[in-house]
């Protein structure tokens, strides 16, 4: 048993691996004796002493150690996954919040500003950036 084993099992789970899968050894070998003398007895038949084994046979644990370290991978998976989709659902409610902020405020300046203000100030931009030379030209240059 390693360092590590020895320091999960006892200290972090309290249970010492390598004895749990003895005594589940040892009470195997007890249920099987046991299974074999109601046989003798008379009182199981040996179709009942052979589905009594295999569902003895399918509940046991070959490593235990080797369970709880995959429980313990499937656990720590599933926990990142849990942060992962927090952390996600804390970055979306936050980018939602900012679009609504941006998007309000964005609609309460143009909003407050009639619509023939905006059409007088486009006309005004046009001729400020040069648009009316531009259309003298096309005129000049169609006749």
């Amino acid at each position: 048993m390693s360092l590590w084993t020895k320091v999960q099992s006892l200290w972090l789970g309290g249970i010492d691996t390598a004895a749990e899968q003895n005594r589940q050894t040892t009470l195997d070998a007890a249920i099987t004796a046991s299974n074999q003398t109601l046989v003798d007895k008379g009182i199981w038949t040996p179709e009942q002493q052979a589905a009594a084994n295999a569902d003895l046979g399918a509940s046991d644990t070959p490593d235990i150690q080797a369970s709880i370290d995959a429980a313990y991978a499937q656990g720590a998976a599933e926990g990142f996954q849990n942060d992962v989709n927090l952390l996600s659902k804390a970055g979306n409610a936050i980018s939602d919040a900012a679009n609504k902020t941006l998007w309000q405020a964005l609609k309460n300046i143009f909003g407050a500003i009639p619509w023939p203000i905006w059409i007088i100030g486009a006309v005004v931009l046009f001729v400020y950036l040069g648009g009316l030379g531009i259309i003298r030209r096309q005129i000049k240059n169609q006749s």
